[in-house]
């Protein structure tokens, strides 16, 4: 299920791995982020205040600054903003939200580089051992490289590895 969380950091151990240990990769972002209008913002600092995981920074007195890692995309601040100096837009590089829970594992081991472990998860069985090293340098591989090798071996498997990378990354192959 998807779902945008409204916690607060003081009580939600996922805001505050990132508000208080920088874990930004704890939460899935939306596919929004906040754009500060300078010109409008007073810096009073209400939107500072009501951002979970402190996205957001009083710089010189007078204007609101973004850490655009840190921001969800929740809106909070938005909301909080008595000029109307903050405004919801879409992200440059699109969130990909995973639809079911073997797709989330997928792009967690993606994301850790670990994905040929929990594929090929028998280390006493040799054949194990070899396709764990070959996933593994595919996933290393630059993408061009990456969908040569593909091709080249003619592989569903690398190929199938291949549309998950591209997924999670945001990337797309064909048009390289």
């Amino acid at each position: 299920a998807n779902y945008l969380c409204s916690c607060c950091s003081c009580c939600c151990n996922l805001l505050a791995g990132v508000s208080r240990h920088g874990y930004v990769n704890t939460v899935l972002t939306s596919r929004w982020i906040v754009r500060v209008d300078g010109d409008t913002c007073t810096g009073c600092g209400r939107c500072v205040r009501s951002c979970p995981v402190k996205a957001l920074s009083v710089q010189g007195g007078d204007h609101v600054v973004l850490d655009a890692d840190f921001c969800l995309g929740c809106g909070v601040c938005v909301t909080r903003c008595p000029k109307g100096a903050l405004v919801m837009e879409p992200r440059s590089q699109a969130v990909v939200s995973p639809e079911t829970i073997f797709e989330r594992i997928v792009l967690m081991a993606l994301e850790r580089g670990n994905l040929q472990f929990q594929i090929f998860d028998n280390p006493s069985n040799p054949m194990h051992l070899v396709l764990q090293r070959l996933t593994g340098a595919f996933l290393r591989l630059p993408p061009v490289k990456a969908r040569l090798a593909a091709r080249l071996l003619g592989s569903k498997f690398l190929a199938n590895v291949r549309r998950a990378y591209e997924r999670f990354y945001g990337i797309d192959f064909n048009s390289l």
